[in-house]
């Protein structure tokens, strides 16, 4: 027998939603049934849902994660091209990885997808877990990604809960809280684990991330499509746009990250930023960051030409500014200023790694999406 209180609270609202076992029993499988009906119909054509295997499943998860599906299309054929095994993934290049996830974003997933990759290949015969513990013990893979691997290659009855899943159940069952708050969290990961279909979890949970993904969208939901609209307590309330509720965002961190092209002769210098921070790995100009509200306004070149006596060895001279741009990251709000400078003296250390290279050679390596606005900007790219 099944029994569930969910008490929700609001200021303007407050309901207690109590079902005992029969009850909720119906509507459990209700809601499954007309989901997984409504998903077997309208269900996109997408390629990772043509495969069971357990690696293809994982990549196209991680890719998917803060990436709109139509640009995670090519990105997934291409990357199975070069790597299509979780062994060839481990033994790979970082710099050809790192190539070949330029533009992604969130580029730590990349690394992570590595970290975990030789891991498989050296601990797990280069195949996937098969339990929830031991896959999530591998490198950038949490509850989300455990349970859409486990559920759809496996077949194992575990939730998968993302963004349009917590959005979907938010409307369902009502949720006022903030979804981002712990209490919120706490029930929709109660209501997903009470949900979940034993007989075909990867269906549905595909079928519910679909649903949030087509149908019950973040503004104007398609109520009078969706296939559980009879079920949903939002709608019977007429709150449905208003949930889910968030607490309000802090305000982005605003950095002035003046961008230094320094030229010698028709190269110029760039540099892989470094492990533990932002863009690890990737390749950049070397720059300067400034917090805008937390540092002492100082001046450009002199602060620059420090950076680069300091960090490389090298004299230069400042000879003009090449352009400007924009780039929004998760907390972040960069404000790049691409200058120039001429080089006078010093050689290229061996650490930080970093060298020459000519305008046309920038498509060889990988560079981040800030720094390819920088490049363009400056009619570098």
């Amino acid at each position: 027998m099944f029994l569930r209180t969910i008490t929700i609270h609001s200021i303007a609202y407050s309901i207690q939603w109590k079902v005992s076992g029969n009850r909720f029993m119906r509507n459990k499988e209700e809601i499954q049934h007309a989901l997984l009906a409504w998903y077997e119909n309208e269900k996109r054509d997408l390629p990772w849902r043509r495969t069971s295997d357990p690696y293809r499943i994982w990549i196209s998860e991680v890719m998917l994660q803060q990436t709109q599906v139509e640009t995670v299309k090519g990105y997934y054929e291409r990357f199975l091209k070069t790597y299509p095994t979780v062994d060839t993934l481990a033994l790979g290049d970082d710099d050809t990885l790192m190539k070949l996830w330029e533009g992604l974003g969130y580029y730590s997933r990349a690394r992570n997808l590595k970290r975990a990759a030789y891991l498989l290949h050296t601990e797990y015969g280069g195949i996937m877990p098969t339990e929830l513990g031991e896959i999530r013990k591998l490198p950038g893979i949490g509850p989300y990604t455990a349970g859409a691997v486990l559920s759809i290659a496996y077949g194992k009855a575990v939730p998968a809960v993302d963004g349009n899943v917590i959005r979907v159940y938010s409307r369902l069952f009502s949720v006022l809280e903030p979804v981002d708050t712990k209490e919120a969290k706490e029930t929709i990961n109660q209501i997903a684990d009470a949900l979940v279909h034993n007989g075909d979890p990867g269906s549905y949970n595909q079928a519910l991330m679909e649903l949030g993904a087509m149908v019950c969208t973040p503004r104007n939901p398609k109520c009078d499509t969706c296939p559980v609209s009879h079920c949903c307590m939002a709608l019977e309330g007429g709150i449905q746009a208003e949930l889910p509720r968030k607490l309000p965002k802090k305000a982005k961190k605003e950095m002035d990250v003046y961008a230094v092209v320094l030229r010698k002769e028709d190269a110029f210098l760039v540099v892989r930023r470094q492990s533990g921070g932002l863009l690890e790995g990737l390749w950049s100009l070397p720059s300067v960051e400034i917090d805008r509200h937390n540092e002492k306004a100082a001046d450009m070149q002199s602060r620059c030409l420090d950076y680069l006596k300091d960090n490389f060895d090298m004299d230069a001279v400042f000879s003009e500014e090449l352009g400007k741009a924009a780039h929004v990251f998760t907390h972040i709000k960069w404000h790049i200023h691409v200058v120039a400078f001429e080089w006078v003296s010093g050689e290229i250390p061996a650490f930080p790694e970093s060298m020459w290279i000519k305008a046309s050679e920038i498509g060889t390596y990988a560079f981040p999406t800030a720094y390819k606005k920088a490049l363009r900007s400056a009619s570098l790219l």
